[in-house]
């Protein structure tokens, strides 16, 4: 009996000492360990929904599931989600284009040239918010192949006039449908036509992030998307079918859309260009609807409950698995000894 109980007492004593040994350890072990196992991706920048940011520099909107920003203030754009910031869609809109019967670019107007100005404005819509740019940009003869991987050239330093554009953004309320797509309406005013047969056209590109490339669009009107490296889309870019057309004595007119699509050989970037054709040229406005969606879940794997994944918890969790292996070693150790020796 004093042996069993002898015995048992060693056990606890070690026991006691095992549990202390982890504590004392773990308590050491600062809790931003853990914090990078709960963190799937960076974080992305949130603005206020309906509100631009205080930053001139850079104007941006949310909605509570994607944010919409402008870096630089320039129709330039970038859509990311909020849940995941890996899930982001950064899309260029550079050049309007006049182009001729055969595909030859006969003018065109950067949407970026240095000393370009853009108004930003805001406003409430029954779906969300819907921002507003405009701006006057200069026109030059031009050259080059409008479906091709040429850039469009300006041939002389002569200005043929300006045109005044205008492109309004709709983001969709996390009430309303569609919350992770961003639908645009690019409109071209004014245009001081080189050549009455001609028709315009709008230049436009999607630049991949990392961890993911470019790729053609799966469907008809999908133009392109940004995919993963293993294949799960993460934003697409998909067009109307058709565009709408105004002439200066009242006339209006449907106008049919060409595409053309470039990827470059690391799937890095894109450029895609839209052709306003099937119309007689020389319209006073053309206005055209594309739109941009994310796919917030596209790097989604193993869910795991949110609260398994909090600093507390993984610490509890450290605590009490470590805690068992010692524990077990140490009664494995107690069991392998041999009783004590009666005196």
């Amino acid at each position: 009996m004093n042996r069993g109980r002898a015995s048992r007492r060693a056990e606890r004593l070690a026991t006691s000492a095992s549990f202390a040994v982890v504590v004392a350890t773990l308590a050491l072990v600062p809790v931003t360990a853990f914090q990078g196992m709960a963190n799937p991706g960076p974080v992305a920048t949130a603005v206020y929904p309906g509100l631009a940011r205080m930053s001139a520099s850079s104007p941006g909107w949310e909605n509570g599931v994607i944010s919409l920003q402008f870096p630089g203030s320039s129709p330039n754009f970038t859509v990311t989600s909020l849940s995941d910031a890996r899930v982001t869609s950064s899309n260029l809109l550079t050049a309007i284009a006049e182009v001729g019967p055969t595909g030859n670019v006969t003018a065109s107007a950067p949407l970026n040239a240095p000393g370009t100005i853009w108004n930003f404005s805001a406003s409430s819509i029954p779906s969300g918010t819907a921002i507003a740019l405009t701006s006057t940009v200069g026109v030059s003869p031009s050259g080059g192949h409008w479906e091709s991987g040429d850039e469009i050239a300006s041939l002389s330093p002569s200005y043929m006039g300006s045109a005044n554009v205008s492109i309004v953004f709709y983001l969709n309320a996390s009430s309303a449908p569609a919350p992770a797509t961003v639908r645009f309406t690019v409109s071209v005013s004014d245009w001081p036509w080189l050549r009455s047969n001609d028709t315009l056209g709008l230049e436009l590109g999607m630049v991949a992030a990392p961890s993911t490339q470019i790729a053609r669009g799966a469907a008809l009107y999908n133009l392109m998307a940004v995919t993963t490296n293993g294949g799960a889309t993460v934003a697409s870019l998909t067009w109307g079918s058709q565009a709408a057309v105004d002439y200066g004595n009242g006339a209006t007119g449907v106008s049919t859309v060409g595409s053309y699509r470039n990827i470059s050989p690391a799937q890095t970037s894109s450029t895609v260009r839209i052709q306003f054709i099937g119309v007689t040229g020389g319209y006073k406005r053309v206005s055209y609807d594309p739109w941009i969606q994310l796919n917030p879940g596209a790097f989604a794997g193993l869910k795991v409950p949110a609260w398994v994944l909090t600093p507390a918890s993984l610490t509890i969790i450290g605590v009490g698995v470590v805690a068992t292996a010692l524990l077990a070693v140490a009664a494995g150790r107690l069991r392998a000894r041999p009783p004590p020796e009666e005196p």
